[in-house]
């Protein structure tokens, strides 16, 4: 099943960038604590689910999401490649974290954050109903 919630990515494509060259940039970002290299990570790994390399952009926003663990976008993204890789046990504990970020700021309709408890509500929908767990997946 593929599912595949998300605007026009924007920065890198992913498909114009090999594999190897991902690779590398999982290396660096393992070593880094530079805010620049997170930015252009996430967008690489947005680029990547836009051209449909689920798997080169979870192992990336893996990565990222260790980096930045109360970052919004990152654990979404990280959630939604994982689950469209085929690691819907992993996406599932993401996309919980991505509904508690979302919950905690206080997302309203005037927030620069609205929609995003939507967002991973659904996401966290899908990953349930996927794993049969349709109680909690029409709870979510």
């Amino acid at each position: 099943m593929l599912l595949l919630l998300l605007a026009t990515a924007t920065g890198q494509e992913g498909d114009t960038i090999s594999s190897s060259e991902v690779s590398r940039a999982i290396g660096k970002l393992r070593s880094s604590s530079d805010q620049k290299s997170y930015a252009q990570a996430f967008e690489l790994g947005r680029g990547l689910i836009k051209a449909a390399r689920f798997n080169e952009a979870a192992a990336l926003l893996d990565v990222l999401v260790e980096k930045q663990p109360n970052e919004f976008a990152v654990v979404y993204l990280g959630a939604l490649a994982t689950f469209n890789s085929g690691r819907v046990e992993r996406a599932e504990s993401l996309a919980r974290r991505a509904v508690e970020i979302a919950s905690a700021a206080g997302d309203s309709p005037a927030s620069s954050n609205s929609g995003n408890t939507a967002d991973a509500l659904v996401l966290m929908a899908v990953v349930l109903a996927v794993r049969n767990n349709d109680i909690e997946a029409l709870k979510a």
